[in-house]
Formats: C-alpha cells, sequence, structure tokens
C-alpha cells in the first residue's frame, strides 16, 4: 500500500510523505504486543516518516522545524480533514483499505528506523504487502479526482485521471510508462514526470546542483532560486530565510516582513491575536471570530466548521472565509476597497436562498445562480438566484450550466452543452 500512502498523504501532508506509506516516523502506536489496526498501522508509518525526516535530514534536507512538529502536523491534519471533509484521515483508510499482514506492517515500520539516509528508496517490498484495497477500482471505473480520492484506483498499476473529451470526469488509468507525456507524477510508473512533461526514471540532483523542479531534487530538498539567475537544489528555508524563490520548511509561513520582504516565519500559536485580513502568518490552526465584522480574533483548535449564523473562520494565511461544505449553507462575506486594496471585514455563514431572493454570489443560492449583481467600489447592489441554464442556452462560464460545460465552440455563441459521459 506504500504507493497509495504517497499518492494520498502527499496531497495534504506535504511534509512526512514517502516513496511508499505515508508519512511518519519510528514510534508506534499502543503497545507492540497489541494487535495493530489499520488507523495503527498508518499512525506508525507516519511517526515513523518522522523520525527519519530529522535522522537524515543533513543528508536528505528537513521538512519540518522539528520531529515534534512533523508529529502534531500529522494530528492537525487528521482533524482538519474531519472538519472539512466530515471524514478524517485514518477513518479514510479504515473505510477503504484492510490490513492484510500486520507482521509485514510492523517490518515496513522497523525499516524506516534503521534503512540508510542516502538509501534511493525508503520503504521496504514489506511496505507494499501489509495493506490492501477492500474494493479496488479497476481500469476505465471512475474516480472523483487526483487530489480528491487518488487511493481508490490500484496505486500499484492505476492512477486517478481526467478523460480526454470530459475534464470533469476521472477514471483509473493505467501508470504511464517512461517516455510518455504527462503533466504530474502521479501519472507515471516512475512517480516522476520531467521538466519537458515526460515520465521518465528519477534523477535526484544533491544539494547545490543545478535543477529545473523540487522533483529533479533528491531527498527533500527543493529547487531553489530563478531562471534568471540560475536554479540549484537546497535545504527549504528556516525561520528568518527569504522566500521569494525557494520553499520554506512545511510548518512555517512565506510572508511579508515590516520591509515587505517575504520571509519564513512562524505561524501563530493556540491563544494568539489573529487578523481577519492579515498579511502576515496565519494561525496554526485556525483564526475563531467572536462576531461576523470582529477585526480580529483568537488562533485556537477548531473540531468542526461554522454552520448558520456563525461567523465564518479563517485558516492559516489562505482561506480566510470557511463554513461547513453543506450544499444549504454559504459563506456571505463582505468587502470594501482600502487604499486600493480589497479588504475583507465581515463573513457570516448564511442558509442558502432560493429562487428570486437577493444574492452577491453564486454559493447563495444552492444549486442555482446569482443573476444582475452590481458593484462599483464599495457600492454594491445585489443580484436575484436564477436556476442554472439549460442545454442550448448562451452562458459565459461552466458554473452557469446545469449540466456543468459552457462549450466555447458549441456554436456562434458559447452555449451549455453536455459533456461527455463518465463510464
Amino acid at each position: 500500500m506504500h504507493k497509495a500512502l504517497m499518492a494520498g498523504l502527499v496531497v495534504g501532508l506535504c511534509a512526512c510523505t514517502p516513496t511508499g506509506t505515508g508519512n511518519s516516523s519510528s514510534s508506534s502506536s499502543g503497545d507492540a504486543a497489541a494487535p495493530w489496526t489499520m488507523t495503527d498501522y498508518v499512525r506508525a508509518y507516519q511517526l515513523a516518516r518522522c523520525a527519519l525526516e530529522q535522522r537524515c535530514k543533513d543528508v536528505r534536507g528537513p521538512l519540518y522545524t522539528s520531529q515534534a512538529s512533523c508529529e502534531q502536523g500529522i494530528a492537525d491534519f487528521d482533524v482538519e480533514q474531519q472538519s472539512v471533509t466530515g471524514v478524517g484521515l485514518y477513518a479514510y483508510f479504515e473505510e477503504n483499505y484492510t490490513l492484510a499482514d500486520e507482521t509485514r506492517a510492523r517490518a515496513c515500520v522497523a525499516h524506516l528506523g534503521t534503512v540508510e539516509c542516502t538509501a534511493a528508496t525508503l520503504d521496504s517490498p514489506d511496505c507494499d504487502d501489509a495493506s490492501v484495497l477492500k474494493t479496488p477500482r479497476t481500469d476505465g471505473q471512475t474516480c472523483n479526482g487526483p487530489w480528491e480520492e487518488p487511493l481508490l484506483c490500484d496505486a500499484a498499476t492505476l492512477y486517478c485521471g481526467a478523460q480526454t473529451d470530459n475534464q470533469s470526469c476521472f477514471t483509473c488509468q493505467p501508470l504511464k510508462a517512461d517516455g510518455a507525456a504527462c503533466e504530474s507524477w502521479m501519472e507515471c510508473g516512475s512517480r516522476f514526470c520531467s521538466q519537458g512533461g515526460q515520465c521518465a526514471a528519477p534523477a535526484p540532483a544533491a544539494s547545490g546542483a543545478a535543477c529545473n523542479q523540487t522533483e529533479d531534487c533528491a531527498g527533500d530538498l527543493a529547487c531553489t532560486g530563478s531562471a534568471d539567475a540560475g536554479r540549484a537544489c537546497a535545504p527549504r528555508g528556516s525561520a528568518g530565510a527569504q522566500c521569494a524563490n525557494a520553499p520554506c520548511l512545511t510548518d512555517l509561513a512565506c510572508v511579508p516582513d515590516s520591509a515587505n520582504v517575504l520571509r519564513c516565519t512562524e505561524r501563530l500559536a493556540d491563544g494568539a491575536t489573529c487578523d481577519r485580513n492579515g498579511t502576515g502568518p496565519g494561525c496554526r490552526h485556525a483564526c475563531i471570530f467572536s462576531s461576523a465584522d470582529a477585526d480580529q480574533g483568537t488562533c485556537s483548535v477548531f473540531t468542526d466548521l461554522p454552520v448558520a449564523d456563525q461567523p465564518c473562520v479563517r485558516i492559516r494565511e489562505s482561506l480566510p472565509n470557511l463554513c461547513k461544505p453543506l450544499t444549504t449553507i454559504f459563506p456571505d462575506f463582505t468587502v470594501q476597497f482600502v487604499e486600493n486594496r480589497q479588504v475583507l471585514v465581515a463573513c457570516t455563514c448564511k442558509a442558502t436562498v432560493g429562487a428570486n431572493d437577493p444574492c452577491f454570489h453564486n454559493g447563495a443560492c444552492g444549486g442555482g445562480r446569482c443573476v444582475g449583481v452590481t458593484r462599483m467600489g464599495d457600492f454594491q447592489s445585489p443580484g436575484t438566484c436564477q436556476p442554472k441554464l439549460i442545454l442550448g442556452e448562451r452562458c459565459q462560464r461552466s458554473s452557469d450550466c446545469a449540466s456543468g460545460l459552457c462549450d466555447p465552440n458549441a456554436g456562434a455563441m458559447p452555449e451549455c452543452a453536455a459533456p461527455a459521459p463518465c463510464p
């Protein structure tokens, strides 16, 4: 299962991600004599990867500032997934995988504690065979996209990719051989997509060696620098390092300092004051506001996203107006222009409205669309909720159409069209 874990966990935890099972390090959960569940295996693997990452950071480059931070990131990601999607990381694996061989699972985790830091492959063969998909999807069966459910196709032979005649339809497809065109490493049997867009055998570059992309670099090194000045593999930036052309360690934020220079910065701890529109680092967990129009909130752990009539929350630096992802709830936000910059001044989670009710954006209309909104600077006049357009009606964007496809080539003007059917 290690390839499946790599494909899935790299999506959410850009830190302890293997060439195999997951993200973790050498401590396992619970008494070694107690039988393992699928959750125990995934967690033990993740913790083992955290320990390996710190043990080998001088050779492979670090991903986190510390082992404790890596382990905390794993726990936080599970809670975040539960809150945002309704299914936590461990619940997902329990639902879709079976621990087929506990002995091999324990051997996989133990191997990570002793493997040489210079090894080309960190995982042992035991990691592949310790668990199996309960109901693996086969070639041609639908999946939910490469970043939603990449683990449900048989990761040893398949990846989840868009159909060429319907980019909104994803199916399990055979992994590509070296030389085939690719857009992502997830498409390639070698797990490497070159800068030229071809699957190829990975050729890891050491620290200081030239590179085009981070995937060119060995271990957890990153491709830093610019095209003009030259790019080279180097460790990720620690706190205080400039990050305009180099990524930071996973648990740091790249934000402007007082001189407007982008630097790697620690995120705010629980209990700290956070800003609704701050350009600095966000909270380690979430910024919770006491009211919809409060300029400042308090950093805190959250166990669920807000529902109707509750203030929106802000997660880290880039997600400022989150509500529970239900079709009956939407974030109703108000913006103003301050010094030529658009500023979010209020956000409340609200229940969606019906046809002909006033609205400012599509989310307010549930499955419909918001038509006729007027915005001039700070002045805003609402539109009304209307049904989505049917096949053959003129459209501007695919979100206008009930079919989900606004085809620019359907006629003289773009029209709502039927996408090619998913299998």
